[in-house]
């Protein structure tokens, strides 16, 4: 294996790995759905985490300046996205153990990508781990060429995509185990502790703001 895809999945593979909101997301569709749209969420925050691996990648100053200039509202947005999505979680109904045939599965894949890539995206902490890892692992994109770009960040693709697809294996298992009146209960725990994140974001958010206007 060439050495800049080992290290591409190692980057990828580390800088997915987290048991926070969006870990938090996947595990809950599989375990009410089914696997595939467990590996759809997981696809959406892959996507999200490669677009900020390409931007850390290609060096974009103007794209780290305006998150560094408004990382207040970033933030915030970000937070109410987390405590919107727990929201809803508390509020899914109890699952009838039968599919719902009203809504298209193209139209369920589409929900479950968009609730972690836009999750993903209002993360700049994203951004800055990208860098350290490519400092860390001392890759320079700048100094390689186009083929050697796209095996990086295909390779990081590939493994934030790894580590999703272990959670979802793990929830999968934890679901063959859980009986189907039981994941109501799941379902309030599970989005409770994601409100729980958001709005703890959100305190802190506040108190970094208030201390920025009186120091």
């Amino acid at each position: 294996m060439e050495l800049i895809i080992l290290k591409g999945l190692l980057i990828g593979f580390i800088s997915s790995v987290s048991f926070g909101p969006i870990a938090l997301i996947i595990i809950q569709k599989t375990e009410n759905n089914h696997h595939q749209r467990g590996l759809m969420a997981g696809f959406g925050a892959s996507t999200a985490e490669t677009i900020f691996a390409i931007v850390a990648g290609s060096g974009v100053g103007l794209a780290y300046n305006f998150i560094e200039q408004y990382q207040l509202p970033i933030r915030l947005i970000g937070s109410l996205i987390i405590l919107a999505v727990g929201l809803k979680i508390v509020l899914t109904k109890k699952p009838s153990g039968k599919p719902d045939k009203t809504k298209r599965v193209i139209g369920q894949h589409i929900s479950d990508f968009s609730s972690t890539f836009w999750l993903e995206i209002f993360n700049p902490l994203t951004l800055f781990m990208f860098i350290f890892l490519f400092s860390t692992f001392n890759v320079i994109p700048k100094g390689i060429s186009n083929l050697e770009l796209f095996k990086l960040y295909y390779s990081v693709f590939i493994g934030t995509n790894i580590w999703w697809t272990l959670v979802v294996i793990l929830a999968n298992i934890l679901r063959k185990k859980i009986k189907l009146q039981h994941t109501h209960w799941l379902n309030k725990i599970t989005g409770s502790i994601i409100m729980i994140i958001g709005l703890g974001l959100i305190i802190s958010l506040l108190a970094d703001y208030t201390g920025l206007i009186h120091p």
